[in-house]
């Protein structure tokens, strides 16, 4: 892949920005005070997470991220702003809101395993009237444009009929959340992963259901094509025109972590569609992108480096 294709693009991001913090450290006994084990803490890390994942993600393989997120009036909601404007993101549509916290994720990880989860957030759908003001304004000018919905209230029927009245042919790919499908109608592509798909229909599905209830949830929601994420499996990639299933295995030789591996997917699809790629080489790229993040613990990123450096270890 030729990534200077990428440099001349630009893609909106609108949905859930938040911060993944990691508390690294070593297990070393269990506590006197309750069953629980005692880590002592040898390094913490940082990085944008969500909507903030998919952007860093696109600023990583050269696209210019055009952005619209809320964060809160505190450190954490500065941290992402300051972040954002180190990638030359134009933080003028960053929603400051003095009423809810940034939205921040904290993880304990104790060699390769993740021990708890924090989750400090605010679910209350976000006023609508600036996110609306920043798509008319900018969707002229974008590529393509990804709908990052972690369900923290920046995604609703209002915001996504906007893009739907506006977008013209522009390729839209959406990351979805189960409260929300209903907002996802008639859109280029949805990537749920498989318990998003097992969600939607209310019920566990086994690996022989797959199909079918994708070609379900697209007539469903009159999608244009389903990307379904089965971690360790793949991807099944739905092509409504086409009438054709495709399955495309992973290409990841050890799977440590899969956070952030969605953002990753849809990142790399939608930037591949931007450069006028065909959907199943597009989908085919992102899921050997997918396969180098999760080969790393924590939230990560693709870049040039990393897909190359993977092409000489699998190529020797």
């Amino acid at each position: 892949m030729d990534f200077s294709k990428f440099e001349d693009k630009s893609i909106m991001v609108i949905g859930d920005i938040m911060i993944d913090n990691y508390v690294w450290g070593r297990v070393e006994r269990i506590s006197p005070e309750a069953p629980v084990p005692v880590v002592r803490v040898t390094n913490r890390t940082r990085t944008l997470g969500g909507a903030g994942n998919v952007i860093n993600n696109l600023y990583s393989i050269g696209i210019k991220p055009v952005v619209c997120a809320v964060v809160g009036n505190d450190s954490f909601g500065s941290n992402i702003i300051f972040t954002l404007e180190s990638m030359s993101v134009d933080i003028d549509n960053i929603i400051v809101d003095k009423k809810r916290p940034t939205t921040v994720k904290t993880r304990i990880i104790s060699g390769n395993q993740h021990i708890i989860r924090i989750d400090e957030e605010s679910t209350e759908i976000v006023p609508d009237k600036e996110i609306i003001s920043f798509i008319q304004k900018n969707i002229d000018n974008v590529d393509a444009i990804i709908i990052s919905d972690y369900g923290k209230g920046m995604i609703s029927d209002k915001v996504t009929n906007e893009i739907r009245k506006l977008k013209g042919n522009k390729f839209v790919a959406v990351d979805p959340k189960k409260e929300n499908y209903n907002c996802y109608r008639y859109f280029d592509i949805v990537t749920p992963n498989e318990k998003e798909l097992s969600e939607y229909h209310n019920r566990i599905l086994d690996k022989d259901d797959i199909k079918s209830t994708g070609w379900g949830m697209m007539l469903e929601l009159q999608l244009d094509n389903l990307l379904v994420t089965l971690g360790k499996d793949g991807m099944l990639l739905f092509e409504g025109d086409k009438k054709k299933t495709t399955h495309i295995p992973t290409v990841a030789k050890e799977v440590y972590d899969v956070t952030g591996a969605g953002d990753t997917v849809i990142s790399v699809l939608t930037a591949c569609m931007a450069i006028g790629m065909d959907l199943e080489s597009s989908a085919r790229f992102a899921n050997e992108c997918a396969g180098i993040v999760v080969s790393e613990i924590g939230t990560t990123v693709i870049d040039r480096n990393k897909y190359e450096k993977n092409n000489i270890a699998k190529n020797s």
